[in-house]
């Protein structure tokens, strides 16, 4: 995998030019469009925001040298993609949209809402409620925002079983 492409193990063959969403625990949910067939897979060419591509940049010098550095992650909490990823965030103002759950910890979520964010004027600091569960925005990038949650989950209280 790099920015720009990531080769896919499989026995499906997807037309050229199909577009594929990926969802990859540790790195999140990419899309893009088979590029070409390799032997034991196709290749992905994605489409990244300038945003994305950089923090994904990052994210693969991390996993690239974190053995070789003895490098953590620094995170408190595990991370997962729920099975069940679409929920409804409702805004400070009391507006409903829908939304897709990236990843979620026990500590918070990380969230793709299906109209622009500067449309929905969500602000770092700004109250939502994601499905039945509080929090408070902490970052907004184009598509979404990361939120912490008010209360955390306990330890080991959710998996990808999930549903908010």
């Amino acid at each position: 995998m790099s920015t720009g492409e990531m080769v896919i193990a499989s026995d499906v063959r997807p037309v050229l030019d199909d577009q594929v969403i990926v969802y990859i625990a540790e790195l999140g949910r990419f899309e893009g469009k088979v590029a070409r067939h390799e032997p034991a897979g196709y290749a992905v060419a994605m489409s990244l925001a300038p945003l994305k591509h950089a923090k994904l940049a990052e994210q693969l010098v991390w996993f690239a040298n974190r053995s070789t550095l003895d490098l953590s992650d620094n995170r408190r909490h595990k991370r997962f993609v729920p099975l069940t990823q679409l929920t409804t965030v409702r805004l400070s103002n009391g507006k409903e949209r829908m939304a897709r759950i990236n990843d979620i910890s026990a500590s918070g979520v990380n969230v793709e809402v299906n109209v622009s964010v500067s449309k929905l004027t969500i602000l770092v600091g700004s109250q939502v409620v994601v499905g039945s569960k509080s929090a408070k925005v902490i970052r907004v990038y184009d598509g979404g925002f990361v939120a912490k949650f008010d209360e955390d989950f306990a330890e080991g209280a959710i998996d990808e079983t999930i549903t908010l």
